[in-house]
């Protein structure tokens, strides 16, 4: 058994910190027949051994070898197994990790958006996986897939795999604690509509191959969620931030109540933030309006409310398009109140 978080010389991880949460072990499998694992002849003609390493690990990075099987069990359920010599390096060690985002409380936290080209979507669960040598990301073979294993409590109908593109950083609150779930927040997702997933109903969970490492998001349009006109010219939102506010830091979101969407409006100035053609949600639901920003100690102020959205459209004269405003006020709070406050929602 060896314990690793990071692959410095001295067991502790790449950032300096211990190492000793993240459990690898090591085990040898006699093979027959053809069976590609590993190029290690152990002395019979018709016998490989492969070397299988099971990493129990955390959400920092750790070291694999990239010439044996790692399977990689991640802390809330997804699984992703990797072939010997998947990747294109000669390097006998590399950097792994593993990134997960499933609860409401972390996708907020990480300011993840769920929009694509056809709008937005609602996701059952997203990742990101990533291989590094020496700070350099590196690469899968093109004729060498990871297959990923995602927990699922349900069955989505019409879902797609989505790839993360992009990204905004700008003004943004970065998570600097490696044990966070929290990945770079993405600006769109892009559907990848050549990988089929299929859904295990024993064990709750999707399972799909990719060739290429990066974020993932298993997820479908809000249409096909809600039911509604995929051609749906959607509500235009206006949101004024009432109490203290701070310049950097702050996102406000869009989130679906009953559906997990969460939809970023974009800052027209310090206190207002708005959002054009916002589709795709059904007649009559309710939406939650999500605000939350750090002041310079990077303590927490956190504002929301919920929105009906029967009663809250309004028609302008001007526009056919419908809209609605809102005010939302921000209070302060601590790390811990944060937290219990987005699980609430």
């Amino acid at each position: 058994v060896l314990d690793g978080a990071g692959g410095n010389a001295d067991g502790s991880g790449a950032d300096g910190s211990s190492g000793s949460d993240t459990t690898t072990v090591t085990d040898t499998v006699n093979l027959t027949g053809d069976q590609d694992l590993s190029d290690s002849e152990n002395g019979k003609d018709d016998e490989k051994v492969a070397v299988i390493d099971t990493v129990y690990a955390k959400y920092r990075p750790f070291p694999i070898n990239p010439q044996n099987k790692t399977v990689v069990f991640a802390p809330q359920g997804s699984q992703v197994v990797i072939e010997p010599n998947s990747f294109d390096t000669e390097q006998e060690q590399l950097n792994f990790e593993v990134k997960e985002l499933f609860e409401r409380k972390d996708i907020l936290q990480a300011f993840m958006p769920t929009v694509a080209k056809v709008g937005a979507l609602e996701t059952a669960g997203m990742m990101s996986v990533k291989a590094t040598d020496r700070g350099r990301i590196v690469r899968l073979r093109a004729d060498k897939p990871i297959t990923v294993t995602m927990p699922s409590a349900r069955r989505l109908e019409g879902v797609n795999l989505y790839e993360g593109k992009g990204g905004e950083r700008g003004g943004r609150r970065r998570v600097k604690n490696n044990d966070n779930p929290a990945f770079d927040a993405v600006k769109s997702w892009v559907e990848d509509s050549n990988t089929p997933l299929a859904y295990d109903s024993q064990k709750d969970s999707y399972g799909f191959q990719v060739n290429n490492l990066g974020r993932i998001n298993v997820a479908r349009p809000l249409y096909v969620a809600e039911g509604t006109n995929k051609d749906d010219d959607g509500f235009d939102i206006f949101v004024k931030l009432k109490g203290k506010r701070f310049e950097k830091n702050t996102n406000v979101f869009i989130v679906g109540s009953n559906v997990e969407t969460y939809i970023p409006l974009k800052k027209e100035s310090k206190r207002n933030y708005e959002g054009s053609r916002i589709r795709h949600f059904r007649e009559g639901a309710e939406i939650l309006l999500v605000a939350f920003q750090f002041d310079n100690d990077d303590e927490p102020y956190f504002a929301s409310t919920t929105v009906d959205l029967a009663r809250a459209l309004r028609q302008s004269k001007k526009d056919p398009r419908p809209y609605l405003k809102s005010k939302v006020k921000f209070k302060r709070t601590d790390k811990d109140e944060l937290v219990t406050l987005l699980e609430d929602l």
